[in-house]
């Protein structure tokens, strides 16, 4: 008798004594047992726990599997298992947790003062516990008047360069730039601002 890896089906060896009925019956069960720990959760593998997840052997690349105690499914790259849906890859012998990601949002306005570059300190509402992604983005222009107001923005004429700089857990300094060298009249100009990182 053979069986195959990693599913156990039932297979008889060409020496092995020829019983229809029985070799059938052997296979028919392997078979179903093999569909009731697969096909039947819509996964490759289903385990009770992470032990059992980084237990698992002899995985495919593309194959998916279920942690029933933690209620997530997983996917195998080819050597390593990660959350499916995300690109936050588990090693299979030392992570057994869900990694928490953090986005923040923000606007802002920044006073022109007849110079090339323009910035201003920007706190985040909550730190992080490492320094966090953070992209910054030109939104347009206006006249002063005082409050905060993006509505009706001017977006002709030339894009500035928007970037983040000093970025630490806490905040950033936002940052704009005429790439044509040309200086930043008193109109206020906007931006708009996005942070991912891990939550303090």
């Amino acid at each position: 008798m053979a069986l195959t890896s990693p599913s156990n089906l039932f297979s008889p060896d060409a020496g092995d004594g020829y019983a229809l009925v029985t070799d059938l019956a052997a296979m028919q069960d392997s078979v179903q047992t093999a569909l009731n720990t697969k096909v039947r959760t819509s996964t490759d593998y289903l385990w009770a726990n992470a032990a059992a997840r980084t237990a698992q052997t002899e995985m495919i690349a593309g194959e998916v599997g279920y942690q029933t105690d933690t209620d997530t499914a997983y996917r195998y790259d080819g050597s390593l298992w990660f959350i499916a849906g995300n690109n936050v890859r588990l090693q299979t012998d030392t992570i057994n947790s869900v990694i928490t990601v953090l986005t923040q949002i923000g606007k802002g306005k920044i006073a022109g003062t007849g110079v090339t570059t323009l910035n201003e300190a920007v706190t985040f509402p909550v730190a992080f516990a490492g320094v966090p992604v953070v992209i910054v983005t030109y939104c347009g222009y206006r006249n002063p008047i005082g409050a905060f107001n993006d509505v009706g923005l001017t977006n002709s004429g030339t894009a500035l360069v928007a970037a983040a700089q000093n970025k630490s857990t806490t905040g950033f300094s936002a940052y704009l730039e005429n790439p044509t060298g040309g200086n930043l009249g008193s109109s206020d100009w906007y931006y708009n601002w996005i942070a991912i990182g891990v939550p303090a």
